[in-house]
């Protein structure tokens, strides 16, 4: 039994009038993050959705990573 908020996407475009001073059509910022949350129900478990589907736990002992990601997008 577990929950896991898998990926977190969070973007804005700045307004044309305010990137247009640059003499650039557009720019969007971006982050993201995977695996962003996880609750599970037991806690002998590193990570629950290591589990096959015979019930075995096949993680090595690891869980599955965070990730973040920022970056931004130029127009021309």
């Amino acid at each position: 039994d577990f929950v896991r908020l898998k990926s977190i996407n969070l973007q804005y475009n700045l307004p044309y009038n305010t990137v247009s001073k640059w003499k650039i059509d557009g720019l969007k910022v971006f982050a993201v993050v995977d695996n962003a949350l996880k609750w599970q129900k037991s806690k002998l478990l590193p990570d629950a959705e290591a589990v096959n589907s015979y019930g075995e736990y096949n993680g090595a002992g690891y869980p599955i990573p965070r990730k973040y990601t920022i970056g931004f997008q130029l127009q021309f």
